[in-house]
């Protein structure tokens, strides 16, 4: 159940906290862990709560590639004093560290970490269509979620390494959670309340797109419509000569609607300012990064290089089809999990959204998703409501292929058996 106060300070119990500064505390008095490894080891186990995190993980994370001849007991010291805190908190001690083969793994339950808890709050409001809360419960849950920082994710543990890759993910997260709940305030007619805020969050992070179309929104009501011209020709000119690329066609259309007064900027009651449909919120599906993820520098850097090869320019893109990469290898050699570190390095680039569906093709049981089912999985992740899901595959996939056209979206489909499974699914274009 989601309710109550959900700031970090002042709750009863044991909380373990990575929303700011890496702590464990009781009753909201901090436990003091030690040095700085011991909270790296006690941040890592977290952050993979009930997986087993390999010693060579953990070794990475504390040394590099260079560790020392005693890394194991070194590190074996730093599990046992968490342990023995661990053991002392108050009453029955909430987490327990166990020792599996080929590492260690952390048992404690996730409403005691405010990482999770943020999550869970971040689902409720944006739950299935069928259940989607107001817009003003949905800004409040938000809210309550975004309230759980205290400061930078992971604190001093965030500049480098396996750890500050990790921080970087969870600072995306917090951003996109802060632009769910813009949504919602204009949802509600909050822009004389937001729009500092937008400024604010734009001159840091001064490429966020659908941080920029809301601002435009904002200024727009507030009857600044020249300062949302300026602000669209300030991003447009960052993006050509940063990346040689236009914004986005969310962000364009926004533009756009300015320019002509459309009144739909205006918004009505509960009305959403920004039309249904291609405008809605763009659909973010990817799973959340692997914990940790090493060892495929070289496919990596091959996917850079296809993705940079393939990657069209704003003339060409207009009517040219879908870029595809296949990973293929056995079951259990990492292909799901290069997909997605890959798919979120390159996210910013597909601002129309990213959809993730698994194919189920190793699945010995269920065997693999027929494309009617996966087809279905992608309109309702475009916005289509299930009751206006056609029948049939033929039909589905001219649907799909309507929904995605002109669209930027990055597609990952895990798990195919055959290419027949997949062909259904691509996007219409030239090639």
């Amino acid at each position: 159940m989601l309710n109550g106060d959900d700031t970090p300070g002042g709750q009863p119990g044991a909380r373990f906290l990575l929303l700011g500064p890496v702590e464990v505390t009781v009753d909201g008095r901090p436990v003091p862990l030690g040095s700085r490894a011991v909270r790296s080891v006690l941040a890592l186990l977290l952050l993979n709560r009930g997986t087993v995190v390999p010693t060579e993980r953990i070794a990475e994370m504390l040394w590099g590639h260079s560790p020392p001849a005693s890394a194991r007991t070194i590190l074996h010291g730093y599990v046992s004093r968490l342990r023995r805190q661990l053991a002392a908190l108050r009453g029955d001690s909430p987490a327990d560290i166990r020792t599996k083969p080929p590492g260690y793994r952390i048992e404690v339950d996730g409403a005691l970490i405010d990482l999770v808890r943020a999550r869970d709050l971040a689902a409720s409001a944006g739950a299935d269509a069928d259940d989607a809360p107001g817009p003003d419960r949905r800004a409040r849950l938000l809210r309550q979620a975004l309230k759980l920082w205290r400061g930078p994710s992971l604190g001093d543990l965030s500049d480098e390494g396996v750890l500050g890759s990790m921080a970087h993910s969870i600072e995306e997260f917090r951003l996109d959670l802060v632009e769910q709940r813009v949504a919602a305030d204009l949802e509600l007619g909050r822009e004389g309340l937001v729009t500092a805020e937008l400024v604010r969050l734009l001159d840091e992070h001064p490429l966020r797109e659908r941080m920029a179309a809301h601002l435009l929104v904002a200024l727009y009501r507030l009857g600044r419509r020249a300062d949302a011209v300026a602000r669209y020709q300030d991003i447009r000119r960052r993006l050509r000569e940063e990346f040689g690329v236009d914004p986005s066609p969310h962000l364009q259309r926004t533009y756009e609607r300015v320019l002509r007064d459309d009144p739909l900027l205006l918004g009505s009651g509960n009305r959403p300012a920004i039309a249904a449909g291609r405008d809605a919120a763009a659909p973010r599906q990817l799973p959340p990064e692997v914990g940790g993820f090493t060892g495929r520098a070289r496919e990596l850097a091959r996917l850079r290089e296809l993705w940079e090869r393939r990657r069209p320019t704003e003339a060409e893109r207009a009517g040219s089809g879908p870029r595809i990469v296949v990973l293929a290898g056995p079951p259990g050699a990492g292909k799901s999990a290069l997909a997605v570190t890959w798919a979120h390095r390159v996210r910013h680039h597909y601002p129309d959204g990213q959809l993730f569906v698994h194919l189920g093709g190793a699945d010995g049981r269920n065997g693999p998703v027929p494309p009617d089912s996966a087809l279905r999985q992608l309109l309702v992740g475009l916005g289509v409501r299930d009751r206006d899901v056609p029948a049939g595959v033929a039909e589905r996939a001219a649907a799909f292929r309507s929904s995605a056209a002109d669209r930027r979206l990055l597609l990952v489909f895990d798990d195919a058996a055959s290419t027949e499974q997949v062909l259904p699914l691509l996007p219409a274009g030239r090639d």
